[in-house]
């Protein structure tokens, strides 16, 4: 009996059927690519519940691509070669690249921990570099997308087949399918039937932060991402000006001038900006030269004097020995770019793009190379790689640094890898270029060998021999640790040495799965300062909690004298006996503020949760609201505060009200 439906109707809807397949597919490929991500508790009903959620996102993206079939195919013949011809072309190219695009999402979350967003513009490409390496798993991943395209194109080839078969529906007939679908299109791209279309948000619905991830889809998230301002996925519903409105702008000021202030500093423009002297009693009687080792990816659950129990780093451990080692320091952010502005700058990390990439923003922060400039040092910057990936180069360039190396100055043949040279030449090449610098002088520094996809120069500090991606990781951070031990070996031949501050800190730590939506336990890193002679020969342990923001005016407190800085964070070594200190971190659209007791987290315009009795490593405990009123009150007041200081700040005047 021959079915009643127009055939062009039939072909779009056999078509809009297997697109949900496929697109089911690959969402179960990402729950088997991360399934040690679902822990015990993660029940069948709420993995189907991911399933449920994510159809409705595929067919937004589904029917957004269908949408021209519709408008145009009904008024057309199915047996017009020409007809079909289109189809097939526009099938054939089009659904095999947004499949492929999904399969680059897989890639992207095992490397950033979140679907496609704008750092997926900023990374391909960017400097040469991007997240798809050509390694572990590229294959079999490419294999997934070879056969699920093969069979999509065979299922179209079957479906357009089917439906060409010569048909006599009237016209009015197609009219009433026509709105009929028109209907179905519409719902199903808003998502829902309610006023506003749905959004992100609802992707949201379990405390397992994989789980969640798993309810989106990459292409939604991308396009969605695109559409916003600046590509900044902020509150990007309201307008620059608007996007943390929690309290009047003079009151946040005051608010975090409260949290940052310290005897012997006082603010010098109270109200408008962070702007303050540190006037001390100088603690040398010269000047001394100052070498920051950014050290990339060095995580605390890596650092064998902290927590890890691999022995991997036994040169950094031995350095400890001699210096003052910070033991519960935490990054701001988790990538490069936020951890260069917040170290050098002393300005955190927020959600959206890195300061270090905006290109109309104000800088409420003044850099350590800045502040030393004023008083006589020569700053330069030295790394392995490119030197103007992620606008590195471009933006201290205007902070004062004196010179830049990059890896162009360094021998053709010495880059082993996609990211430049290893850390044992960078450190040689530091060695021969402080002969010669003028004195004082401040050099920063940032290491590559611990990066993905951790190649190493040669073999010789291979101590696991697979090929496994944990053992990777393990060899690299060996190599990096061995690449330190010998840069300090040399130094200390040096006559510098001994009027020399060093000053170890990571980036960010290594973004692996976190227990939490947000798990400050990922941010975990070593900050050590390191000078025999002038600090002191036996081991310092600061137990007090501090981020990347402390380092300028911990380090301005080192030195001693009368400084102007605009920092975001607080000497360390002057805090009241009653302080622990505190950090503040972001990933993505996730802020949060640790202390002592608390942490406090807000994923953006969806929720809040405040944990306590905090133990390293291990999953915290969820306060009560009731219970802990007070400290929620304070917490979160803190963190908006803090958050919305920086952003309103950092503005264009174009933007201010």
């Amino acid at each position: 009996m021959r079915s009643k439906i127009p055939n062009q109707f039939q072909y779009i809807f056999l078509l809009y059927l297997s697109l949900v397949f496929f697109f089911a597919f690959f969402r179960f490929v990402f729950h088997l690519s991360f399934s040690e991500q679902f822990y015990n508790d993660v029940t069948f009903g709420q993995i189907l519940t991911s399933y449920l959620i994510g159809f409705r996102f595929d067919q937004i993206i589904i029917l957004s691509l269908l949408t021209p079939m519709l408008f145009l195919l009904p008024w057309f013949n199915l047996q017009n070669k020409i007809v079909r011809t289109v189809l097939s072309t526009f099938s054939y190219i089009v659904f095999p690249l947004i499949f492929l695009g999904m399969i680059a999402d897989i890639r992207f979350y095992e490397y950033f921990n979140i679907r496609f967003n704008f750092m997926a513009y900023e990374y391909t490409g960017s400097g040469g570099q991007n997240y798809v390496n050509a390694d572990r798993l590229f294959w079999e991943f490419i294999s997934i997308w070879f056969i699920a395209s093969a069979l999509f194109v065979y299922s179209h080839f079957k479906i357009l087949k089917l439906n060409q078969t010569k048909t006599h529906q009237k016209l009015l007939s197609r009219i009433i399918f026509f709105f009929c679908f028109l209907i179905f299109l519409a719902v199903g791209i808003r998502g829902r039937i309610a006023f506003a279309p749905m959004d992100w948000g609802v992707a949201y619905f379990s405390d397992n932060h994989t789980l969640n991830q798993s309810a989106l889809n990459g292409i939604y998230t991308l396009i969605k991402n695109y559409s916003e301002i600046e590509h900044d996925p902020r509150l990007s519903f309201l307008d620059e000006s608007d996007r943390f409105p929690f309290v009047d702008q003079k009151i946040a000021l005051a608010n975090v001038q409260t949290m940052i202030t310290q005897e012997n500093s006082e603010f010098i423009d109270k109200n408008n900006s962070l702007k303050q002297t540190m006037s001390t009693k100088p603690n040398f009687e010269f000047q001394p030269n100052i070498i920051i080792v950014l050290m990339e990816s060095w995580a605390g659950t890596r650092t064998s004097c902290l927590v890890d129990s691999l022995n991997l780093t036994p040169q950094f451990d031995s350095l400890t020995e001699h210096g003052i080692l910070f033991e519960n320091f935490y990054a701001n952010g988790f990538r490069t770019n936020f951890g260069l502005a917040a170290t050098l700058c002393s300005y955190p990390a927020l959600p959206g793009r890195a300061i270090l990439k905006k290109y109309e923003s104000k800088h409420p922060f003044k850099s350590i190379s800045e502040i030393l400039h004023n008083e006589g040092y020569y700053n330069l910057f030295c790394y392995g790689g490119d030197i103007a990936f992620d606008n590195m180069e471009g933006f201290f360039r205007a902070k004062h640094f004196d010179h830049f190396y990059g890896v162009d100055d360094f021998d053709s043949d010495a880059s082993f890898s996609k990211w430049g040279v290893p850390d044992e030449l960078l450190f040689e090449k530091i060695n021969h270029l402080v002969d010669s610098l003028p004195r004082p002088f401040q050099l920063s520094t940032l290491t590559i060998s611990n990066h993905e996809p951790f190649d190493l120069p040669d073999s010789s500090m291979m101590r696991y021999q697979d090929d496994s991606f944990d053992s990777k990781k393990a060899n690299a951070i060996i190599y990096a640790d061995y690449a330190i031990g010998k840069f300090i070996k040399e130094m200390k031949t040096k006559p510098i040495f001994d009027s020399t501050i060093f000053l170890f800190v990571s980036d960010h730590a290594i973004l692996e799965y976190p227990k939490m939506s947000l798990d400050p336990n990922l941010f975990h890193i070593p900050l050590l300062i390191y000078a025999p002679t002038l600090l002191g020969d036996s081991a310092v342990r600061i137990s007090t909690i501090g981020s990347q923001v402390d380092i300028v005016p911990t380090l301005l407190g080192i030195l001693g004298g009368n400084y102007e800085h605009e920092s975001w964070g607080r000497d360390l070594l002057n805090l009241p006996a009653d302080d622990s200190g505190f950090a503040f971190v972001t990933l993505w659209d996730r802020i949060g503020y640790l202390d002592n007791d608390y942490f406090y987290f807000e994923q953006i315009g969806l929720y809040t949760k405040l944990h306590h009795n905090l133990q390293r490593d291990q999953l915290f405990e969820e306060a009560d609201t009731t219970e802990y009123a007070d400290a929620l009150k304070q917490m979160r007041e803190r963190l908006r505060n803090y958050t919305q200081l920086a952003d309103q700040l950092t503005l264009p005047a174009s933007f201010k009200k």
